[in-house]
Parts: C-alpha cells; structure tokens; sequence
C-alpha cells in the first residue's frame, strides 16, 4: 500500500484534535490512531521516511 502524504496526515491529526470522524478523509482508524502515537513519540506527524522505497 502507498504511505499517505505529509499533508494528509497533517489535516488527518487536525481533523482528529477537532473530533471529526476518520471518514472524512478515508483513513482507517487504526492509521489515526498510528499517527496520533508518532505525533506524541516524535512530536512530529511522522516518525519515518514516506517514501521508503530503496534509492
């Protein structure tokens, strides 16, 4: 499966500290809830490379 976009995920967490349903953008909750983990581990929206493709 193809990572969703940095900006996805951005809008995703907002949506979610909003209380808006993962619905909305067609993302599993268990991805929210991934997403959710990495922003309070990393303080970031993603702890790892979206693209991770070999070069």
């Amino acid at each position: 499966m193809k990572p969703y976009s940095k900006d996805l995920r951005l809008r995703v967490l907002a949506a979610t500290d909003r209380g808006k349903v993962s619905e909305t953008f067609g993302v599993s909750k268990p991805t929210i809830k991934r997403y959710r983990r990495l922003r309070r581990e990393t303080g970031g929206h993603c702890g790892y490379p979206i693209d991770a493709r070999p070069s």
